[in-house]
């Protein structure tokens, strides 16, 4: 089902809207990053609203800017890495740390992952052993290793 524009008509000129994804560069902390923004965009003008979709785009593209200023994983890359081991959002939460919803922000990009996560996820992806271990201490079966498999094939 096509998105409803939100105005039919600009706000600030008046003219027509037309749905168009263009070029759009945010900056964090002195840095700055294009990506592609979907949104009703006026002909006239060029001014741009967006609906809760639209505003999904902007959010993952500002969280993989704030990962690479500071330094930290992007969410994609924190998703790689759990899916490597196996392990659910949930079972890494509570073995890594951050509780049970912690990987689904990180992954979706309304967390920034800390220094230490960042830390402990790329341990993990080098040093499986360091899971092992950390799962153990926690009570929890290490990761299904098919699973685990299943990504390192489609990877």
């Amino acid at each position: 089902m096509p998105a409803t524009p939100p105005l039919t008509k600009c706000l600030a000129c008046g003219g027509a809207t037309v749905r168009a994804t263009r070029r759009n560069t945010i900056t964090y902390r002195g840095r700055s990053a294009t990506y592609d923004a979907p949104g009703w965009w006026c002909a006239k003008c060029g001014e741009g609203y967006f609906d809760d979709a639209d505003l999904d785009h902007y959010d993952r593209a500002l969280a993989d800017l704030k990962a690479e200023v500071e330094g930290v994983l992007k969410p994609a890359e924190v998703r790689r890495i759990r899916e490597k081991t196996g392990l659910s959002q949930r079972t890494a939460g509570r073995v890594l740390g951050g509780g049970v919803h912690a990987f689904q922000k990180y992954e979706s990009g309304s967390a920034t992952v800390s220094d230490a996560m960042a830390n402990l996820l790329r341990a993990i992806d080098k040093h499986p052993a360091v899971l092992r271990t950390l799962c153990k201490a926690k009570g929890v079966a290490p990761a299904d290793r098919k699973r685990a498999a299943r990504h390192k094939r489609s990877a």
